[in-house]
């Protein structure tokens, strides 16, 4: 009776074990779930003159990413569809001169836009890969965003300003 139970008991730890290894090579062979998204960004001040120097920074609980500004578009890739990230925008002595938190989530169309409470809230479709932003500094050094559906080089006409 004893070797039966001991048997049972070893090919009971073998099945889990072989088991688990399935599992985990299951889970191995999937692919890995990337953060697809891929965002442009125009940065400006109230009164369309685009920032050209300075620091973009996104934080995200402990993660820091920073990205020198230009004349040109920003482009951040490889952010998640669903989260937050507080973003800053720093002059070239790295004195904040605005930040935004910036919500991400999906949903059945694409928008952007900044709430009442000063988040700037970013829905885009399962099927979406890119998407371009615009952010204006407002006089009282608040940020503002929206899609940007023109030409990245140029700034959109008739933000919403306050």
């Amino acid at each position: 009776m004893r070797f039966w139970k001991k048997t049972a008991a070893a090919m009971f730890t073998i099945l889990l074990v072989l088991l688990c290894c399935h599992i985990r090579t299951v889970k191995q062979d999937q692919p890995a779930q990337e953060d697809d998204l891929s965002v442009t960004a125009g940065f400006a001040h109230e009164d369309g003159t685009m920032f050209s120097d300075g620091i973009i920074r996104l934080s995200n609980g402990g993660h820091i990413l920073e990205y020198p500004l230009s004349d040109t578009a920003l482009a951040f890739p490889n952010l998640p569809r669903n989260g937050s990230f507080m973003l800053a925008l720093l002059d070239r002595q790295e004195q904040t001169q605005g930040t935004m938190r910036l919500s991400f989530s999906e949903g059945a169309v694409i928008d952007a836009t900044t709430g009442k409470d000063g988040v700037g809230y970013v829905m885009v479709s399962g099927d979406t890969d890119e998407l371009a932003l615009y952010f204006i500094l407002t006089d009282d050094g608040e940020l503002q965003c929206t899609l940007w559906l023109s030409h990245p080089d140029l700034p959109p006409g008739g933000l919403p300003l306050k």
